[in-house]
């Protein structure tokens, strides 16, 4: 089947919840219409299955050699590959809807026709007996669509040999221990087909079911209690039958050469479970070393950094490859050599490398500066007035987060802020240009970072472009602002943006704390506008950004307990730095609001143990913003002089760092 064939065909079944590279640069979340004519069909969220990544490599660090996985109401059964890619004996799903599992047999045929482990087939999960036993069985975003959700958990669980993942929707108007009676299309493709459905308050209430059921370590990973609605969180458990799982020891490294350019470039990934960074990669023509790397870059399929990419001494053929007179090692934490297999369609494909392993930087890219290659594969950046045209240089490539100002201006002097300002604006066509042709994807899209979005007027239509581009964020779309003029933008246009998280910076309940700290803010104002768009857009979510000063660090817990009344759900804080560099600063005033990593670290456990089950909080001290402002100045060609201009790390969602006002 032809690439036009296959797109063809992807937008027939659509609409789509996992989002597959079916071929370059062709994604599956391309094929939905959010103004789809059938409603059964309208909104629907995609995901990345490769986060599911994570799950095995935590439970499984050895692999899933000679595991057989279990996916119950699979959807288009994207876990099954993740699985079967990492080395999984069997992979099967089965899901009611034929709908998914002609989405999930055609993606087989066309992607991963290699992956002959893996089957589905239509199929109840209140039947899940009869599908047998695994190793492993996935139990995600299933419970909440069931009329008996304990009696199918049960069933799942005896099914389960060894671990049993469970992630479902939770209900914050119930107790934790209790489940709650709601009710739900019949018809629509996200739903369930029975119509009554119960939602679990939170852990308490499936604890005991996976005990009863013989587990005896259950781990809660996350209970997120804003992710959907003001009353509907996620929340999921892995639950094992012994703890042999995550005592095994590391194994030998695993990984394969993909793919090779001629006549001297070829690449893969490796990596070794327990090994404490990437893995260095030699090449090997006989005993003469022709050529060495790391196994540092992005693999599409894995979600982490183990790709290579190699450029030999010398050139070499194919046929080197494929009769191993040619080998690429990698090199154990022991010291080792440890020759990596090629992939076993490499002499067929003549070389090409399958899909979702490593993207590879054009020939002339290839030329340039090995600060410009490690760039190619960059997955963080800051983007604004200084850097866009140097960012425009670069190769287009999918990125982890992306920060933006369209503007390069505030609205408030807080005493701690370093940055210096001026009243240049990004030009929108120029940030179309930019986001249509160097951004392939986004997971995460935050708009506001080191200045004050809503000053900008255009705000909405920065928003829009973006949600009409490849740059339309798959997991999240936040707005980061301090509030004061949230009430001038259309809330309208943002949710029809897509918008999923406003984040506010507030530092104090009390007015004239936060006055003090925040310069032309006014606190009662930044209420007003919360309630108000909360009001107008109860499905974004609301979270807070608060500099931790000798101020405010004892008014924090007032803070909480009042952003926790006004609907938010998530609270940031970061211990205030100081830079005696700085020009900007009042020099006299920095010293005395410093608090120490001991006063921040008991800040920190207090309001843990106090909101800790109420609201997600995250606390970041002054040693982590150093480390990921140096991360973030390099990904956005931004001067490590420039420090000051980015080191804020505050939205955990990011993995890496999220830079706001300072």
């Amino acid at each position: 089947m032809d690439r036009k064939a296959i797109a063809e065909c992807a937008r027939a079944l659509a609409p789509w919840h996992f989002d597959f590279e079916l071929f370059d640069g062709f994604r599956t979340s391309s094929c939905n219409d959010r103004q789809h004519p059938d409603p059964d069909k309208h909104q629907l969220a995609t995901l990345d299955p490769a986060h599911i990544v994570n799950f095995f490599n935590r439970h499984y660090p050895t692999g899933l050699a000679g595991k057989e996985v279990l996916d119950v109401a699979c959807n288009s059964g994207g876990y099954c590959f993740v699985a079967a890619e990492l080395g999984a004996g069997r992979a099967r799903g089965f899901d009611i809807r034929p709908h998914w599992i002609d989405q999930a047999r055609f993606v087989h045929e066309v992607r991963y026709s290699h992956l002959g482990i893996v089957s589905f087939e239509l199929g109840d999960a209140k039947e899940v007996k009869k599908f047998g036993e695994a190793d492993i069985v996935l139990f995600k975003g299933i419970f909440y669509h069931l009329p008996d959700p304990i009696h199918t958990l049960l069933e799942a669980c005896a099914a389960a040999r060894e671990v049993i993942l469970v992630n479902t929707a939770t209900d914050n108007n119930v107790p934790e221990h209790c489940l709650s009676l709601r009710r739900e299309s019949r018809t629509h493709v996200m739903s369930g087909v029975d119509g009554m459905v119960w939602y679990p308050g939170g852990p308490a209430a499936l604890r005991p079911i996976l005990e009863n059921a013989g587990f005896r370590f259950i781990d809660v990973t996350f209970w997120h209690r804003d992710v959907v609605a003001a009353d509907t969180g996620r929340m999921e458990l892995v639950a094992r039958r012994s703890e042999a799982a995550r005592t095994e020891k590391a194994g030998a490294p695993m990984g394969f050469v993909g793919w090779f350019r001629p006549p001297d470039l070829l690449g893969g990934w490796a990596r070794q479970p327990g090994h404490p960074g990437p893995l260095a990669i030699r090449v090997y023509a006989g005993n003469e070393l022709i050529g060495e790397a790391t196994a540092d870059r992005t693999h599409l399929a894995l979600s982490e950094y183990c790709g290579f990419e190699v450029k030999l001494s010398r050139p070499i053929e194919l046929a080197d490859l494929v009769a191993h007179r040619i080998v690429a090692c990698a090199v154990e934490n022991t010291g080792n050599l440890h020759p990596l297999r090629v992939w076993d369609r490499l002499a067929e494909t003549g070389g090409q490398e399958p899909a979702a392993t490593v993207p590879r930087v054009s020939s002339t890219r290839l030329e340039k500066s090995l600060t410009l290659r490690a760039l190619s594969t960059t997955k963080d950046i800051q983007l604004n007035v200084q850097n866009i045209r140097g960012l425009r240089e670069l190769p287009a490539i999918e990125y982890d987060a992306i920060r933006f100002d369209s503007n390069n201006d505030c609205n408030v002097h807080c005493v701690y802020c370093h940055n210096s300002r001026s009243k240049e604006l990004i030009d929108l066509d120029e940030f179309r240009s930019f986001i249509t042709e160097k951004v392939k994807a986004v997971e995460s899209f935050q708009i506001g970072c080191i200045m004050e979005p809503t000053l900008d007027k255009r705000l909405c239509d920065f928003m829009l472009a973006i949600a009409r581009s490849p740059a339309n964020p798959r997991r999240e779309f936040r707005l980061q602002t301090n509030g004061i003029l949230l009430h001038r933008h259309d809330p309208e246009r943002m949710i029809e943006a897509g918008l999923t998280v406003v984040a506010i910076s507030v530092d104090s309940a009390r007015a004239d704390t936060h006055k003090g700290l925040r310069g032309g803010t006014s606190l009662p104002k930044v209420q007003h506008n919360i309630i108000e768009f909360h009001k107008a857009c109860p499905s974004v979510a609301l979270a807070f950004l608060t500099t931790v000063t000798r101020e405010n660090i004892d008014e924090v817990d007032a803070l909480v307990m009042w952003g926790i009344e006004a609907g938010v759900g998530s609270f940031t804080f970061r211990q205030m730095f100081y830079f005696p560099s700085s020009s900007i600063v009042d020099h006299e005033l920095m010293p005395g609001l410093l608090v120490s990593a001991e006063e921040f670290a008991e800040m920190r456990d207090r309001v843990q143990a106090k909101f800790g089950r109420s609201a997600r909080l995250h606390f970041f001290a002054n040693d982590e913003l150093v480390r990921r402002t140096a991360i973030v100045c390099r990904n956005s060609l931004i001067h490590a002089n420039a420090l000051p201009l980015v080191a804020n790390a505050s939205d955990p969602n990011y993995a890496n760092m999220s830079s706001h006002e300072l």
